[in-house]
């Protein structure tokens, strides 16, 4: 069987989740690229699909990538870790936050697609079995906030309790807002968990709109809006008013789609975008090549630990380039959160390709258990039992960690403010968690905190410690932890103006420290990537070598925004 015949329907199945992907309000738009279709480009009537030819987009500059410069002025040469002491000492806790896991961007059972393909002829009690899964895995996993973006042509027909899992014959506690209105339902965990409880907060995901942590009720506008481009500003302009009056934040999906321009972004203006987002990474790592999705076959053997399957994702794992982008065009004009966005469905099954395993040679051969899946359909079983797109391991992927108010951290809306508005960056745990992170300002001798909008004068110090990585509560299969430091660190502190984003300083190492006085104007942000050598020993199987030795993405700060 061929190979190229094969990357088709996988691709099919990625790109629209095995079901119906419609352009309607009942859900996003999930383009499948066009080097999978002779069909070519969508209608022009179609204005939420977005143009995958590989052009660039018409609100992309000349230079739509980040310029490498020099040092700017006065960057002083770390030369070990702690070198710049600040005048507030360093870590997040020293300036009255804690740190928590956060989901941003999720389905479940209230989105058409949500757990299965197509919801057309399901037994209602699986979808029960879903919903277990989906409340036990942020209690697994260490996730304390979970803001849910179900497709709006389902999640609007429910109740807004229903939306938020309520059981309160499980011990729910539906919690409110400081308006007194319905806002989230703590999840209290099973003992042995790595949080005591966590939120659930409503919000939806349609064709460019993807307002987070709304309060109850909810004006149908709010669901029925889109953000792109074809439809007339003010109207988005009032449905983003009723997202702010719900107490919610206007976020974007899918921003690296031709739908919505960087113009668009800054005059709505909206509260938020993806940097990152699995779906359009799969699609990108795709169509680059079937040969390393093939390779998740190293991870399939039931039973075996070495490689961990969580490590699977690194076959795949790579920027989206385009979200980056958007967000350093628009951060010059507007202040706008950057967050990474899960997106998982959970409905992830391949079709039923092969006959029988002998038909599907050479894959039976190179590919035993992958050809296994191919002659059977279904989801994709890695060796621990669990699919490769659970809930739980997209989870242990990567989150954004947000820095709550210690003293508020319980409070839903302090929850969502932090999101909201930035106080967060995006990280890995995939290779390790990052422990020491920090990036903030100091200004006439009080902080300026991730996703801030200051004056730069009078002047402003910016201050950055890279993080070091550290093995996650769930540990990573065949990992000494005392190697965890051999992995190599790139960080880059990246300056974004009119004229374009730039990096300005990049620092080699893990738990280095960086500073810069009198910082000039422009949003300030952080990008940080890795090369796990310490995961060598964990993938160690045929096919994987130079998986170790790569380059990934690791870790999005978010801005500080100096004007």
């Amino acid at each position: 069987m061929n190979r190229r015949f094969l990357l088709v329907p996988l691709a099919l199945v990625l790109a629209c989740g095995g079901g119906s992907s419609g352009t309607s309000d009942t859900g996003t738009d999930h383009p499948t690229p066009d080097v999978l279709s002779d069909e070519g480009a969508p209608p022009p009537e179609d204005p939420g699909v977005a143009d995958r030819d590989g052009d660039l987009p018409e609100d992309a500059t000349e230079d739509p990538g980040i310029r490498e410069t020099g040092p700017v002025e006065d960057v002083p040469a770390d030369s070990g870790p702690e070198t710049v002491v600040p005048p507030i000492p360093f870590g997040a806790e020293n300036r009255g936050y804690v740190e928590r896991r956060a989901i941003v961007h999720l389905h479940s059972q209230w989105s058409h697609d949500g757990c299965f393909p197509d919801h057309e002829g399901i037994d209602p009690s699986l979808f029960r079995v879903c919903e277990d899964e989906h409340r036990l895995a942020p209690c697994q996993n260490g996730i304390s906030l979970v803001f849910q973006t179900d497709h709006p042509g389902d999640v609007r027909d429910a109740t807004f309790e229903e939306a938020l899992h309520y059981r309160p014959e499980e011990g729910d506690t539906l919690v409110l807002d400081s308006q007194g209105r319905p806002v989230a339902n703590r999840v209290s965990c099973p003992e042995g968990s790595l949080v005591p409880s966590f939120l659930y907060f409503v919000g939806c995901e349609g064709n460019k709109n993807m307002p987070i942590g709304l309060s109850a009720p909810i004006p149908p506008e709010v669901f029925s809006t889109s953000y792109h481009d074809d439809v007339p500003l003010g109207q988005v302009q009032a449905a983003i008013a009723q997202v702010h009056a719900q107490g919610g934040y206007a976020f974007v999906n899918h921003p690296e789609e031709t739908a919505i321009s960087v113009q668009r972004l800054a005059e709505a203006p909206v509260d938020g975008i993806e940097i990152f987002n699995v779906h359009p990474m799969l699609m990108d790592a795709l169509v680059s090549g079937l040969d390393r999705f093939l390779l998740v076959d190293r991870f399939m053997e039931p039973g075996r630990q070495v490689p961990d399957p969580d490590l699977a994702l690194l076959l795949l794992l790579q920027p989206v380039a385009e979200d980056p982008r958007k967000f350093d065009a628009v951060a010059p004009q507007v202040r706008m959160t950057a967050f990474g966005a899960t997106d998982i469905h959970r409905n992830v099954e391949i079709p039923s390709l092969c006959s029988d395993l002998e038909s599907c040679e050479p894959f039976t051969s190179d590919f035993p258990y992958m050809a296994q899946t191919l002659v059977s359909g279904g989801p994709v079983p890695l060796s621990d039992g669990d699919r490769f797109d659970s809930f739980g391991r997209s989870f242990r992927w990567f989150a954004n960690r947000v820095w709550l108010h210690a003293d508020r951290a319980e409070d839903p809306d302090e929850a969502r403010n932090a999101v909201g508005q930035g106080r967060l960056y995006v990280a890995f745990d995939l290779v390790g968690s990052p422990e020491g992170f920090d990036f903030f300002g100091v200004r006439e001798g009080q902080p300026v905190e991730m996703g801030q909008e200051v004056a730069a004068e009078p002047g402003v110090d910016l201050y950055l410690r890279t993080p070091t990585l550290i093995p996650p509560p769930w540990g990573i299969t065949g990992v000494d932890p005392s190697t965890y430091g051999t992995a190599r660190m790139t960080t880059r502190v990246i300056r974004a103006t009119a004229d374009g984003a730039s990096v300005v300083a990049t620092i080699e190492g893990q738990g280095r420290t960086w500073t810069l006085a009198n910082a000039p104007a422009g949003s300030w942000r952080v990008e940080v990537d890795v090369v796990p050598l310490h995961l060598a020993d964990s993938l160690d199987a045929p096919g994987l070598e130079g998986v170790a030795e790569a380059s990934y993405p690791y870790l999005y700060s978010n801005a500080l925004f100096l004007r």
